[in-house]
């Protein structure tokens, strides 16, 4: 049984994972999905933080020896499902994971704020800022560790229907 596992998990040469199996990237804690190849060789894909109130998707590209990032999609959970509550178009700019989380947390700020406002309440923006921030750090931690099921089952409806596949 083992091995049938990790037969799934790191197939041998020729063979496919299975459809819909995201790839857990520790070092930036982050899901990677949607990976594929142009053909001038430029690699793309999506990185995907996701919590229980909030999913974050970041376009990734990797051109010749740069990584860039094309843009920042926030998703807020509505009970339900993830609906896109923010987007913010990078064109190209180097990876910096620095300038991701300021403008993933301006984005937060900017959601919370105006259904603050759309519930008529009044809320002290340095306050908010800091909890936008607190947010934001809560979607940068392992997955290893921690029950996924749940979260696995909401990021679902952000994962590709069909993976396309790297030719190395």
């Amino acid at each position: 049984m083992q091995g049938n596992v990790l037969d799934m998990i790191l197939p041998k040469r020729g063979e496919r994972r299975p459809a819909g199996l995201p790839i857990w990237d520790e070092s930036r804690h982050m899901f990677i999905v949607d990976e594929h190849e142009s053909q001038a060789g430029h690699r793309s894909y999506k990185g995907v933080r996701v919590t229980d109130r909030f999913a974050i998707v970041e376009y990734i590209g990797n051109y010749h020896n740069w990584c860039y990032i094309n843009a920042i999609e926030l998703y807020a959970n509505d009970g339900y499902k993830y609906k896109l509550v923010g987007k913010c178009q990078l064109g190209k700019e180097f990876y910096d994971a620095e300038l991701i989380r300021q403008k993933t947390e301006e984005m937060m700020f900017a959601f919370t704020k105006s259904q603050y406002r759309m519930l008529n309440r009044t809320v002290d923006e340095d306050t908010l800022r800091k909890q936008s921030a607190a947010l934001i750090d809560s979607s940068y931690r392992s997955m290893i560790n921690e029950d996924t099921a749940e979260l696995m089952e909401q990021l679902t409806p952000l994962l590709p229907k069909e993976t396309t596949y790297i030719n190395l």
